[in-house]
């Protein structure tokens, strides 16, 4: 009997004092960051545990206003804030099997980055973890604003365009010490509902003018790139603009909807075909639970979201194969940092008014 434990979305950033007046920009802070070192500690001592994966975002060069030039990886490897928690990777990496992939905040590593702090890792270079009927990835991937933008026409491949919406949401964070960011998706699917005038800009237009707007910055204003490269809006914009004609020509079939918004539609459909039954991501920091719908309609499934270590509740899922019950134990728990105990995450449906414990079970 062994336990895999999957973790999402940490964040770590260069600890640099980049901010406006008493906020600096970083969503990992240095209390976070130890929270996490002691988790890391525990499953290093677990014998229980057997595997660990890290879904992606575990780096974070994306949160940087456009006028300062990104850290680098190794900027945010080697920061004092993070060393805690890297010394607390390393141990487990040499003591446990440990996966690491991608996700749309860390895209662009490259392999020796994270192979020079952690030789012993196994990087998923198709970022994908998959084990009998369970699947985990970061949840980027079926996304157009945040996917890998593999396109021969994309002068800044891999990145998203989602890159530069959190370095536009950076800038406004910094300027104007304003915590408060819409989420990316009540935002589109608004500008969605503007564009069905026939008059109406393309959508990537549409996005950035905005959000331009609503940050405040001038669509005059450069992008600091990683090497020091300088670009403009109006170039950002052209070399994304026929980014949601190629994602309709490579899902024909699905509505706008899905590619631009509900990205788990496209993510189960693409795993059914494979006999996949439990899907564990991060991505969109909501941790959850759940027998899942999409699943031709039947509760026949699983999806579990990590969340993110970056906040007040830091949680994990441990996944467990029962074979003496014939089952396979899914559970989404949070890490107590005083008690240094792990526990189920009480979860409330508001629907039927009550709150019920994070834990699924799928026969196997």
């Amino acid at each position: 009997m062994s336990k895999q434990i999957f973790l999402s979305d940490f964040h770590m950033g260069p600890d640099w004092p980049l901010g406006s007046g008493s906020y600096p920009y970083e969503w990992l802070k240095k209390k976070n960051a130890d929270t996490c070192a002691n988790f890391i500690n525990h499953l290093a001592e677990d014998q229980e545990v057997d595997k660990v994966v890290l879904l992606g975002d575990i780096l974070d060069n994306n949160v940087c206003p456009i006028d300062i030039r990104p850290p680098t990886y190794s900027n945010i490897l080697k920061a004092k804030k993070n060393e805690n928690l890297m010394n607390s990777l390393k141990i487990l990496s040499g003591n446990k099997q440990v996966f690491i992939l991608r996700g749309n905040h860390d895209i662009d590593y490259k392999d020796s980055d994270i192979l020079a702090e952690f030789p012993q890792i196994n990087i998923l270079r198709d970022n994908v973890y998959e084990e009998n009927k369970l699947v985990a990835l970061h949840g980027n991937t079926y996304w157009m604003w945040c996917a890998p933008d593999e396109r021969d026409a994309n002068k800044f491949k891999p990145l998203p365009i989602g890159y530069f919406l959190s370095r536009i949401g950076a800038t406004k964070q910094t300027r104007n010490g304003n915590r408060k960011i819409p989420i990316l998706e009540a935002l589109v699917k608004g500008m969605i509902q503007r564009l069905k005038d026939p008059q109406s800009k393309n959508l990537i237009e549409k996005v950035i003018t905005n959000l331009l707007k609503w940050s405040k910055i001038d669509i005059n204003e450069e992008v600091v790139m990683p090497g020091n490269i300088k670009v403009t809006f109006s170039e950002v914009i052209e070399n994304y603009r026929k980014l949601p004609a190629f994602w309709k020509k490579k899902y024909p079939k699905n509505s706008d909807q899905d590619y631009l918004l509900a990205w788990t539609v496209l993510y189960f459909q693409e795993w059914l075909k494979k006999d996949k039954k439990i899907f564990i991501a991060g991505h969109t920091h909501e941790q959850t639970i759940r027998p899942d719908l999409y699943l031709d309609n039947k509760k026949n499934g699983i999806y579990a979201n990590c969340g993110k270590w970056c906040d007040k509740t830091p949680c994990f899922v441990e996944s467990e194969e029962v074979k003496a019950a014939g089952h396979h134990h899914i559970q989404l728990k949070k890490w107590n940092d005083k008690t240094k105990k792990a526990s189920l995450l009480q979860l409330f449906d508001p629907q039927k008014n009550r709150r019920y414990p994070s834990e699924l079970f799928m026969k196997l």
